[in-house]
């Protein structure tokens, strides 16, 4: 029998991470992806966030909000079936409770609860992507940590691998029921590319479930190939401003911007937030590194 060791019993011997955790005999650095963070950059900001005081409290609210996500959008699908089951949701929240243990090798506080969020408030989805108030570096509010489809309770929030149609009403990509093969009696040809078909930005999405969501936004979240055609082209973002509160209506901006496979998505965020400033005519200048929350957090789809 192979020997097992916990989380806890590995952090009680005052082990810390390192790059080696975090490849394979595949990884070559010379082709890894250059708009991801390095696996030793990942490795410190693990190591950092366990050496920080409020690392628990950040942790266990990044948890809770993952599974209000999901609870908050069953109380609405109990109601309604039409609405899309909160599947990948839930995958989304395995990864937010696993980081806890990974970090500090013990479980998230689940009865911290999650802020209520304010309706009359523009939250932002990411880092720095403030469209109200004095720009900062900081990361999303926590009122708003959420994962997945369905569970973004407002507009200007969102951003995982999942690229939203902007007319609503599709899916991230995954599905409870297990797809018939061809040649059986139920299977169901996939629907052909559209290539045509608009989608919503990260961070900009016009209303509630459009967003795509995952938030605060992974810096390691990279687009699929979301046309579905081979070989992979580009796809369309379209762009939204937003009105004064307490409504904050979403406002069409005239605007488009591309995105393609393996795109970053909080960059393709930062791209909308900056025509939509510019647009109002205060420009923002580069992005601000990534902070170890969003360094630390692996991809939600």
């Amino acid at each position: 029998m192979l020997p097992v060791k916990t989380w806890a019993s590995w952090h009680g011997e005052g082990q810390r991470w390192t790059e080696a955790m975090l490849t394979n005999e595949r990884y070559n650095p010379a082709t890894a992806p250059k708009n991801i963070p390095a696996p030793a950059a990942v490795a410190g900001a693990l190591n950092r966030l366990k050496d920080a005081s409020g690392t628990l409290q950040m942790l266990s609210t990044v948890a809770t909000g993952a599974i209000y996500g999901i609870t908050s959008v069953l109380d609405k699908y109990w109601l309604n079936q039409d609405l899309d089951f909160p599947y990948p949701s839930m995958v989304g929240a395995g990864d937010r409770m696993a980081i806890c243990w990974a970090v500090l090798g013990q479980a998230p506080n689940l009865a911290t609860g999650v802020p209520l969020a304010e309706k009359s408030v523009l939250y932002h989805a990411c880092q720095g992507m403030h469209l109200e108030g004095e720009a900062s570096s900081t990361c999303a509010a926590l009122a708003v940590y959420h994962t997945c489809r369905g569970s973004n309770g407002c507009h200007a929030q969102g951003g995982c691998g999942f690229a939203q149609a902007d007319t609503g009403g599709s899916s991230c990509g995954h599905s409870v029921k297990l797809a018939a093969s061809p040649g059986t009696p139920c299977y169901v040809p996939p629907p052909p590319p559209q290539p045509d078909k608009v989608y919503s930005a990260p961070s900009d999405n016009k209303c509630g479930g459009f967003g795509g969501c995952a938030v605060p936004i992974s810096a390691s979240q990279l687009y699929p190939n979301t046309t579905g055609k081979e070989p992979p082209e580009p796809a369309t973002m379209t762009l939204y401003d937003f009105g004064p509160a307490p409504d904050h209506r979403s406002i069409a901006l005239g605007q488009t911007m591309s995105f393609a496979l393996g795109d970053n998505v909080y960059d393709k965020a930062w791209e909308a937030y900056g025509k939509v400033m510019a647009a109002r005519g205060t420009p923002v200048g580069a992005p601000p590194p990534p902070t170890d929350l969003r360094l630390a957090l692996p991809p939600s789809t």
